[in-house]
């Protein structure tokens, strides 16, 4: 017998509600690709001007790729389409344009169809008010999408852990970090440590290293720039004797200041690398930096791929999956 469950919303985003319930079991796995998201409208509708938003948010291109990739992959389908075959999707848009909804609103829910799944309902009463909607809350909407994706990745990680590793981290380095199994401890010294996994052309690498904390200046864009650049070329070697990772200038890395998990500031950079003195290959890079007050020390937990002739996305998304994991063995 299917249990009838009680949604309790709350407010995630000013303008967006969440609405989850008790959990229903013997829900199905998600389907679909990571990356992808079901965007649920009309054909008529799609295009519209309104059709022409859409595309706008989810076709812009994932930050800092030395190529274009979008920042999700669309599946365009229509309502009398929508049947169970794309009711299992991971991530499903739907929207309703009706001249009931006299307040144009965006809800999210969580595990509909099945799990672990988001579902952002937008409705309006037209198509003008639908677009200004989703012109008001493009970012908030790739928000809820990229957090939802990174926590997949996290859950199976945390639940496929190498152990060893972890552990060696917490004791000598007083971090705290997922690393799921595969990865390989290559470098442990005193002050950095290089994590590394090799899939045939593909390198997933994970760095984590620190210094003494000395003032506020440690947290711009230009000292973490440099105090990277020193850390990769001290640590970081390529094959040619004397060449060295190294960060890439012509495109200066964004530089971005947030909470994480709304509980530690983050100075995050994100950006692209390349290889010094050597062999030409490069690629994309994310690092967040925070203070641990505790040991009055400065600690960066960052993320790179190698991964020539193939798409990054994904692959970013899995290593930002395991950084944005970090926090200090208190």
């Amino acid at each position: 017998m299917n249990k009838v469950t009680t949604l309790v919303c709350m407010l995630v985003f000013p303008g967006i509600f969440c609405c989850t319930g008790d959990k229903q079991p013997l829900l199905p796995s998600i389907s679909g690709k990571a990356g992808d998201v079901t965007i649920v409208i009309n054909k008529a509708e799609w295009n519209t001007e309104v059709g022409e938003e859409f595309r706008r948010i989810f076709d812009s291109s994932y930050e800092m790729l030395p190529q274009y990739e979008p920042v999700f992959d669309v599946i365009n389908v229509t309502h009398s389409a929508f049947g169970n075959v794309f009711k299992s999707q991971r991530n499903i848009v739907i929207t309703e344009i009706s001249p009931s909804n006299k307040k144009p609103g965006i809800k999210v829910r969580r595990d509909v169809w099945a799990k672990p799944q988001i579902v952002i309902d937008i409705y309006a009463g037209n198509d003008d008010a639908l677009v200004s909607l989703l012109k008001g809350n493009d970012k908030k909407i790739i928000t809820l999408l990229d957090e939802m994706e990174r926590k997949r990745l996290m859950d199976v990680y945390r639940r496929n852990q190498d152990q060893y590793i972890v552990q060696k981290i917490r004791k000598k380095h007083n971090v705290s970090v997922i690393i799921p199994k595969g990865y390989k401890l290559d470098v442990d010294s005193a002050d950095f440590a290089w994590i590394s996994v090799e899939e045939g052309e593909i390198t997933q690498n994970i760095l984590i290293y620190h210094y003494d904390y000395t003032d506020d200046s440690t947290f711009t864009s230009d000292y973490l720039i440099a105090k990277r650049d020193e850390f990769l070329k001290k640590y970081v070697s390529g094959t040619i004797q004397g060449s060295y990772l190294t960060t890439e200038k012509e495109f200066k890395p964004i530089f971005s200041e947030y909470s994480l998990r709304g509980e530690r500031y983050v100075a995050e950079l994100r950006g692209l690398w390349r290889m010094e003195e050597g062999i030409l290959m490069g690629g994309p890079f994310v690092n967040i930096t925070t203070l641990d007050e505790k040991r009055n020390r400065v600690v960066t937990v960052e993320g790179f791929v190698f991964a020539a002739g193939h798409k990054k996305r994904n692959f970013m998304r899995q290593i930002e999956a395991i950084v944005y994991s970090f926090d200090f063995n208190y």
